[in-house]
C-alpha cells in the first residue's frame, strides 16, 4: 500500500494519513478548508489545461485530486470520531446525573411510604372500632 502525503502549507508541515489523528480541532479545521481549496484549484487546472496539457500531466494531477480527497475522507472520519467521543461522555456524565436524581427521588418517596405506613399503624390513627376489636 502507498504511503501518501500532504504537504499542508497553512500548518507548515508534511502530512501522512496516519498524523491526522493526533490533529487538534482547530488543526482539523484548518486541513479541511486547505484540502477543499487544493481539490477545487487542481480540478480548474485540469480544466483549463484539458485541451493543450499531456495526459501524463492530467492523470497526474487526477491522483493528487485522490490522495486530497483521501486526507479528506480520513479528517472527517477523525471529526466524526472525536464527536462521538464526546456525546458518549456527556450521554455518560448526563446518564449519572440522571440515576443520582432519581436515586433522591427513590429515597424521599420511600422515606415518605414509610411515615405513612407507621403513621397509619400508630395508635393514634386507630379508630374506635379497631380498638374495641383488637
Amino acid at each position: 500500500m502507498a504511503n501518501f502525503y500532504y504537504q499542508s502549507e497553512s500548518l507548515g508541515k508534511v502530512m501522512y494519513l496516519a498524523d491526522i489523528e493526533a490533529l487538534s480541532d482547530s488543526d482539523l479545521l484548518v486541513l479541511e478548508q486547505e484540502l477543499q481549496k487544493a481539490i477545487e484549484d487542481i480540478k480548474t487546472q485540469m480544466y483549463d489545461q484539458r485541451d493543450t496539457a499531456e495526459f501524463d500531466k492530467i492523470h497526474s494531477m487526477s491522483l493528487k485530486v485522490q490522495i486530497c480527497k483521501k486526507f479528506m475522507t480520513r479528517v472527517n472520519q477523525v471529526q466524526q470520531d472525536e464527536s462521538s467521543k464526546m456525546k458518549s461522555y456527556h450521554l455518560s456524565y448526563f446518564r449519572q446525573e440522571v440515576s443520582n436524581l432519581l436515586g433522591r427521588c427513590k429515597q424521599i418517596n420511600y422515606t415518605k411510604r414509610q411515615s405513612k405506613m407507621l403513621c397509619a399503624n400508630s395508635p393514634r390513627n386507630q379508630t374506635l372500632e379497631q380498638i374495641s376489636m383488637g
